[in-house]
C-alpha cells in the first residue's frame, strides 16, 4: 500500500482514515499509542508542523508490519521531506523511484486513480458549483456525511491530481482542465465507485421521498449484438442530462445519475 504514496503524511492520514472506517471510535490518540509516540507529536506531523525522525520512521514501519523494501521506501519519503540540499533531494528521489518501480513519482495514471475510487470525490467536485458554499473540510464533511479527515484527504488528492486548486482566500476552485479520471478498461477503482453508488441508491429508497429521487427500471429480452448501440444511446442520454444540469441557475444539491444495463440470464457454457 505504501508504494501508492509519494508523501508519507498523506500515507499516515490514509491509514488513520482506514482504521477509523473500521472502527468509528478509533482516534489519532489511539493510533499514536499503537505507534508508541505521543499524540501531540503525531498531530504535529499530520499537520506538517514537525517531521518524523529516522528512528520514529523505522518504528512506525515495524508497527505497520512493512517489509524491508517497504520500510526503506517509507524512510526515504521521510528523509526526502527533511532534506535541505537539492543534491540530497535528487539522490533520494532517484532512490524513491527505484524502490517504487516507476520512473516518475508525479506520473498521474490509472494507478494513481485508484485512490479516487471513493464516491465523495465526485460529490466534492459537484459541491463547488453550489453558490455561497464554503468548501472547508468541516463543511464538506457535514454536507456529505463523511469524516473531516476523509474530506481533508480527498481535497489533498484532488489538488495533487490537479482536478482542484486552492484559492488565495483559503477556498477551492476547479482547474481549467478539471476532469475526473475515466477508463474503458476493467478498473478496480471504477468498480469500487459504482458499488458505492449502488449502495447510495439503495439507501435513498428509505430516506428520500419519491419526489426527491427517481428510481425506475425495465426488464426485457435483448440481442447481445446490439449492446454497442445500447451503450451509445445510454451515453447520449447521460450527456444530455449533464447539459441539462448546467441550466440550473442556483444549484441547491449534488445529485448522482446512474444507469444499470446488464445481463440477467446466465451465459451459455457451450
Amino acid at each position: 500500500m505504501v508504494f501508492e504514496f509519494t508523501d508519507y503524511r498523506i500515507f499516515l492520514k490514509t491509514e488513520l482514515a482506514r482504521r477509523a472506517a473500521r472502527n468509528p471510535k478509533y482516534s489519532l490518540r489511539a493510533m499514536a499509542r499503537s505507534f508508541s509516540i505521543s499524540p501531540t507529536l503525531l498531530s504535529q506531523i499530520k499537520k506538517g508542523e514537525r517531521n518524523l525522525t529516522g528512528e520514529n520512521a523505522v518504528r512506525l514501519a515495524q508497527k505497520l508490519g512493512m517489509s524491508k523494501r517497504e520500510t526503506e521506501y517509507f524512510c526515504s519519503l521521510v528523509q526526502y521531506q527533511d532534506a535541505k540540499r537539492l543534491e540530497s533531494k535528487a539522490l533520494l528521489l532517484e532512490k524513491i523511484n527505484t524502490l517504487r518501480g516507476r520512473r516518475d513519482v508525479h506520473n498521474i495514471s490509472l494507478d494513481a486513480f485508484r485512490i479516487m475510487s471513493d464516491w465523495y470525490h465526485y460529490a466534492i467536485f459537484g459541491l463547488l458549483y453550489l453558490p455561497r458554499f464554503k468548501p472547508t473540510p468541516r463543511n464538506i464533511a457535514a454536507k456529505l456525511g463523511i469524516t473531516v479527515l476523509e474530506a481533508e484527504l480527498a481535497i489533498e488528492r484532488m489538488v495533487r491530481l490537479e482536478i482542484l486548486e486552492p484559492t488565495p482566500g483559503g477556498g477551492l476552485k476547479h482547474t481549467k482542465a478539471s476532469r475526473i479520471a475515466e477508463s474503458k478498461e476493467k478498473n478496480e477503482a471504477l468498480q469500487a465507485f459504482h458499488r458505492q453508488m449502488l449502495e447510495k441508491a439503495s439507501q435513498s429508497l428509505s430516506v428520500q421521498s419519491p419526489g426527491e429521487r427517481h428510481i425506475g427500471s425495465e426488464t426485457f429480452a435483448f440481442d447481445a449484438a446490439q449492446t454497442p448501440e445500447a451503450q451509445k444511446r445510454i451515453n447520449e442520454f447521460l450527456d444530455d442530462m449533464a447539459k441539462f444540469s448546467e441550466k440550473s441557475v442556483k444549484p441547491t444539491d449534488v445529485y448522482h445519475l446512474g444507469v444499470q444495463f446488464f445481463r440477467l440470464t446466465q451465459k451459455d457454457e457451450r
